[in-house]
């Protein structure tokens, strides 16, 4: 059975690399997300959600939304544009060395 793309080792900064990136951060702020965790950004407005869980949980699944939020709303999308750029260069350079290659 073979792992999906994004569990398996990757060079650094390749274009699989920089899809599996984007493909976690989606899949965390996506599970974050259905979990709820919403609702405790509300301490923002200086009100907690629930009274019934200590400030600190409240606090840390507030903030842990908000910088996922952050991640998927502006990390994700570049690390895909990023990842298609690349794909792109490469096929780009691949094929120009090929054409050298051949003419000499």
């Amino acid at each position: 059975m073979r792992l999906p793309f994004f569990f398996r080792r990757q060079p650094l900064l390749s274009p699989t690399d920089l899809l599996a990136r984007a493909f976690v951060v989606s899949l965390a702020f996506g599970v974050v997300h259905l979990l709820g965790w919403r609702e405790y950004t509300s301490f923002l407005s200086g009100t907690l959600a629930s009274n019934s869980m200590p400030s600190f949980y409240a606090l840390f699944m507030g903030l842990t939304y908000i910088v996922l939020f952050l991640a998927f709303t502006l990390l994700a999308p570049a690390l895909f544009f990023a990842a298609l750029l690349a794909r792109g260069l490469n096929l780009l350079f691949s094929q120009s060395r090929k054409h050298k290659g051949g003419a000499s």
